[in-house]
């Protein structure tokens, strides 16, 4: 818990981790390497503050605004940052590995060096082309559930119905079927007797 002895901004090398923060604001604050691992942050306010080397694993995160805030070296592994303000932050070499940054405001955001390794950026504003393809490239899903049925369509169903039409498959199934079964001819055993 907080050092009796620190001053009210300093939050530095504090651990928070485990707790209920929801709304609360630590704008302009220093939190330098704090722990907030598994703590419930949703709408808290972090902007402009510096959390170098802080840790948010696991944490939830969504709706929380760090517009501004010095995120560098920050982990963020499997934390929940969806619909999170991150325009103007520095996340130079954060850790993101499994993060949740669906619909977050990337504008401006420097995402140098970042670990993005199976980081879900669905939907993010402000991510210009470029950007999504350097993220993906390192590893970032960009994609939504939607592309992905789009693709299975595109590139599975689609040329397997086009090779059995093609190969008289589905029509040839179909004939079977309509052809009408011989009837059984009588069983000469069921007359002996």
């Amino acid at each position: 818990m907080m050092s009796p002895n620190l001053p009210q901004n300093d939050l530095s090398h504090q651990d928070l981790s485990h707790q209920d923060l929801r709304n609360r604001e630590y704008c302009h604050r220093n939190l330098t390497g704090t722990k907030f691992n598994g703590s419930d942050l949703s709408h808290a306010k972090f902007s402009g503050a510096n959390l170098e080397r802080a840790q948010f694993c696991g944490a939830n995160l969504k709706q929380t605004k760090f517009s501004g805030a010095q995120l560098e070296d920050t982990v963020f592994t499997r934390a929940d940052l969806t619909g999170a303000d991150l325009s103007g932050a520095n996340l130079r070499r954060a850790n993101l590995p499994g993060a949740n940054l669906r619909g977050a405001d990337l504008t401006d955001t420097d995402l140098s060096q970042a670990n993005v390794q199976e980081a879900l950026f669905q939907g993010c504003t402000g991510l210009s082309k470029d950007a999504k393809r350097d993220l993906k490239s390192r590893g970032a899903i960009l994609h939504s559930s939607n592309s992905d049925r789009k693709w299975w369509v595109e590139k599975v169903l689609v040329p397997i119905t086009v090779a059995l039409i093609t190969s008289g498959g589905i029509f040839g199934i179909a004939k079977v079927i309509s052809v009408p079964k011989p009837s059984a001819s009588p069983n000469p055993s069921h007359y002996s007797k």
